[in-house]
């Protein structure tokens, strides 16, 4: 018993050592969790650090490049100041020995004057003879132009009838053959021709410099080749200058970016240089410095241009416009048609998510919402046709498929169209003919922003006012509002409540909402009515974003009314956490390639639409490409891609 006292006397003393030591343990476990939430917390109180330098690092390199900026324009007015320094020194110099010659001069020319009073009467009346003489054959020469000129456009008219009337039968036997036989094949362009590239070109930042100087027609030349070839000013449509150009001589014209210039395609001129009017001057002007947006509707009740210069000769035949205008249209239809074969197995049918220009001869251009069948696919491009028969080559990126693995005739929907074209030139032949008033069929249109006429050809427009719609060309519509007719932009208006407006196959036309807002950065004074004068601060809706680098938006500000226009997209910046929660502000554009370093993130190239799913990092982003719609999103860094 003793013994077992012993033990458990001994055991008992472990036990307690035991508890204490557990006790122990216990005390420093506490104290670990407390320096583990103290180190937590520090850890994150670094990270919430470091994004906010990560912040500051940007906002500093941005000022940075400022900062390197400002210095170069500084450097360079530093060296242009001690040039002026040492041209002014050079200048002085000169004024001096100048000054002295003049002196010298003087004197001479006070033995000269008495000599030159006598001369004077003798040479006066030597002048006034040859005046005559020369007043008596400029009048005779006058006589022989007027004379020469109407025989020329004797002649003009007589081959103007003699071409209409060979069009027409020309256009009537394609017609006939195309309705009894098969068209041949369309052949394939190469895949050369078409390079990704051109697809994500950044608009250019300065006035394009050719390899060497272009060749400016003189007036003699000018006025030569006018007067000695058959002048087509009925052939007219607009451009809108993209660089400023000065006149250097009084047969050119001046303009500034924004300006709308009608241009004469029927010109014979020297190469790269075309004939246009803007406002009441005409004259020539250098086409690399203008981009194409629409051809004119002309009327055949509108008098010709009577403010041109000699050197251009107005059109005898400008009441046949929209009759030779149909022509031209049917003949590209069935010069498409006769190259397809009649029926074509359509492999998907897509609608257009963004506006697209063509830039080759072969490529196809469509708006927002045009749907298009395909009808072959390579990497880059698809071939497809439009539902008003226009076809070619199109980037794949700029369109969403909508079904498929169809199949369409299109010898139907080519018969169809050249019935249309038929009934068009009809008319044309009937308006014409009678000259009646514009058609009253078309769909009702409300403007939502203030248009003012820049030419005759355009119709003002005011905030609210209902537009017929007769006529739908990409950009610039034609319509009748308070009586009078013209052309305006599209995307001025939107469709009015209750008018049956939809875009071909069912599909609704997108109305043009705000696709974000920016603020402006730095100040910009229009010099044009459809430029947007800005303010730094300004907050302004952005509605549009052209190619070149022109946006198009409206300032909205209390007590004044709302202006709308055109302004350099690098003049302001987009708020971000502002923008409309549309569809298009979840998709964003590639700007440079990236390759995945890891299995979670994002693979893309230049120019590839990518869906965001989330923002909630800073620098990563989630999502997937447009093609991968549905997948899992991966990570990818903001900065590579700019939301559309």
């Amino acid at each position: 018993m003793q013994a077992l006292d012993e033990k458990s006397t001994d055991l008992e003393g472990d036990v307690s050592k035991a508890r204490e030591r557990i006790a122990e343990i216990t005390k420093e476990i506490e104290n670990m969790r407390g320096d583990r939430d103290e180190k937590v917390s520090n850890v994150q109180n670094l990270q919430k650090e470091n994004q906010k330098l990560a912040i500051e690092s940007q906002e500093m390199s941005h000022q940075l490049l400022h900062f390197q900026s400002a210095h170069k324009e500084t450097s360079s007015r530093k060296t242009a100041l001690e040039e002026l320094r040492q041209r002014k020194a050079a200048i002085m110099k000169r004024v001096e020995e100048v000054t002295k010659s003049l002196e010298e001069e003087k004197s001479r020319k006070a033995k000269m004057r008495e000599d030159l009073n006598q001369k004077e009467a003798a040479y006066r009346e030597t002048v006034h003879s040859r005046l005559l003489t020369f007043r008596e054959e400029y009048r005779k020469a006058l006589e022989l132009l007027s004379h020469a000129q109407k025989q020329a456009q004797t002649k003009l008219a007589e081959l103007d009838a003699e071409q209409r009337q060979k069009r027409e039968e020309e256009a009537r036997n394609i017609a006939l053959q195309a309705a009894a036989s098969a068209p041949a094949p369309a052949p394939v362009p190469p895949v050369a021709s078409f390079q990704q590239s051109h697809l994500y070109d950044e608009p250019p930042q300065v006035a394009p410099v050719a390899t060497s100087n272009p060749v400016i027609p003189t007036s003699e030349s000018r006025i030569s080749s006018t007067s000695l070839t058959e002048i087509n000013t009925h052939e007219t449509s607009k451009c809108r200058a993209i660089f400023p150009f000065e006149a250097r001589s009084e047969d050119e014209l001046s303009f500034e970016p924004g300006d709308v210039i009608i241009v004469f395609q029927g010109h014979a001129a020297e190469p790269g240089w075309g004939a246009g009017q803007l406002r009441d001057k005409v004259g020539w002007f250098p086409e690399a410095f203008v981009e194409p947006i629409a051809a004119i509707p002309s009327h055949g009740n509108e008098p010709p241009i009577q403010n041109m210069p000699p050197n251009v000769t107005p059109s005898c035949s400008l009441d046949r416009i929209p009759e030779e205008g149909v022509m031209r249209k049917q003949d590209s239809v069935l010069s498409n048609i006769s190259n397809n074969d009649a029926s074509k197995k359509v492999i998907c049918r897509c609608i257009a998510q963004f506006q697209w220009r063509a830039r080759n001869e072969d490529d196809l251009s469509f708006s927002k919402g045009d749907t298009i069948d395909v009808f072959e696919q390579q990497d880059m491009k698809w071939n497809g046709r439009k539902s008003n028969g226009e076809s070619g080559w199109f980037p794949k990126s700029y369109v969403k498929v909508i079904s498929q693995n169809g199949s369409v005739d299109l010898d139907g929907s080519a018969h169809n169209s050249i019935d249309q074209i038929s009934a068009d030139l009809n008319s044309a032949h009937i308006s014409n003919a009678a000259a009646p008033a514009p058609t009253q069929s078309g769909e009702w249109y409300v403007a939502v922003f203030d248009f003012e006429p820049v030419e005759s050809t355009d119709l003002g427009l005011k905030h609210g006012d209902k537009i017929l719609v007769t006529e739908k060309n990409d950009a610039w519509w034609k319509g009748v509002c308070n009586g009078k007719e013209g052309i305006f932009p599209a995307n001025y208006v939107e469709p009015a409540v209750g008018s049956p407006v939809a875009a071909s196959n069912g599909h609704q036309i997108v109305p043009n909402g705000s696709t974000c807002q920016a603020r402006a950065i730095v100040d910009f004074q229009g010099t044009a009515p459809n430029q947007l004068t800005i303010k730094c601060g300004d907050v302004i809706e952005v509605r549009e974003k052209s190619a070149s680098g022109w946006w198009e938006g409206e300032i909205k500000q209390n007590g004044t009314p709302k202006r709308a226009g055109w302004f350099p997209g690098e003049y302001v910046k987009v708020i971000e956490g502002n923008q409309p929660t549309t569809m298009a502000e979840n998709h964003a554009v590639a700007l440079f390639d990236y390759e995945a370093s890891q299995p979670d993130e994002l693979s893309f190239k230049v120019g590839d639409i990518i869906v965001v799913a989330e923002k909630s990092d800073v620098e990563w982003w989630s999502g997937n490409k447009i093609q991968d719609v549905g997948a899992t999103p991966q990570l990818f860094p903001a900065n590579y891609v700019k939301l559309q």
